[in-house]
């Protein structure tokens, strides 16, 4: 279904007109992106002002023990992406949640997610929701509806880059920022966010919602573009328990990394067929990479206990 957009131009005075930035990456992700985040205490925080020429002081964010980490991968290196054929990326979390994704040159659409730790079944969007627009300038609203599973009611989406100017956090302080605020008003329920991009990080320095969370972008690693499209590995059974078997033509080093980014496993492959011991790893989910001469490919293993 062709998008209807609606451009709110918001009047400014021009003696701020030359302060604005313009974010022309904003979620702007490549496949092998990797994002780590610090979860951060909720309690009293709030999103600040907007407006021109603003001063966001989150040096004193009370961290929190946990850390998210954000994967960006092929929908067909995931267990369920076929369910979403739209789909052209996956934001997979450590938390067990995959965001399906359909990206464009200037637009993300959100084409449904699966969280895999609880029972309930894939949500869908057959009319998609825009979540990321490209370029983003301050006073440009964008509108958008979309539709999801189980509700003919149209759901809404309102972009709004609402204020720019600096950012500080407690890993270090950001200028000619753009703080955006988005909308979503589903069928069930109302999401807002506040997200800040700074034009050199492809992901949000900070992130503010109403359920409540609050996190800020430990690394941002930018992904391997050349990573192939089709997998040269085959590995079985998945889930997994105690091994599992794996599979290849070529050789190359295989790693292994748990829902931390942290290395678990690391060998070098030089056989057709290699039986791999999972007995010492936690129930979960994990990050298989196979790296050759020719490429490196992805895919996704869960153990099970």
């Amino acid at each position: 279904m062709k998008k209807q957009f609606t451009l709110l131009m918001l009047t400014i005075i021009p003696a701020i007109v030359w302060g604005q930035p313009t974010i022309t990456n904003a979620e702007d992700f490549t496949i092998g992106t990797v994002l780590k985040f610090q979860k951060c205490n909720p309690t009293s925080v709030s999103a600040g002002s907007s407006g021109a020429s603003q001063t966001w002081n989150f040096s004193a964010l009370a961290t929190l023990p946990d850390t998210t980490t954000e994967w960006m991968v092929l929908p067909s290196s995931t267990t369920n992406g076929s369910l979403f054929p739209t789909a052209n990326q996956v934001e997979k979390y450590s938390d067990g949640r995959f965001v399906y994704v359909n990206k464009t040159a200037n637009e993300n659409y959100l084409v449904g997610f699966i969280d895999t730790t609880n029972s309930y079944p894939a949500t869908h969007y057959p009319n998609p929701m825009l979540f990321a627009k490209r370029p983003l300038n301050y006073g440009t609203i964008v509108t958008d509806t979309f539709t999801m599973t189980g509700s003919s009611a149209l759901g809404i989406v309102t972009i709004n880059p609402d204020a720019y100017g600096t950012l500080i956090l407690p890993n270090g302080t950001h200028n000619n920022v753009l703080r955006v605020k988005i909308t979503e008003v589903h069928p069930w329920f109302n999401f807002i966010v506040y997200v800040w991009f700074d034009g050199i990080n492809t992901s949000a320095l900070l992130k503010i919602d109403n359920q409540p969370n609050v996190e800020y972008l430990l690394s941002e690693t930018v992904g391997i573009a050349e990573i192939n499209n089709k997998r040269c590995f085959n590995f079985y059974p998945n889930p997994a328990t105690k091994q599992i078997s794996f599979e290849s033509e070529d050789t190359g080093e295989l790693s292994i990394t748990n829902n931390l980014g942290q290395v678990v496993l690391q060998i070098f492959i030089n056989d057709k067929q290699t039986n791999i011991s999972t007995e010492n790893l936690e129930h979960g989910i994990y990050h298989l990479t196979f790296e050759t001469k020719k490429n490196k490919t992805t895919s996704e293993l869960i153990i099970q206990r």
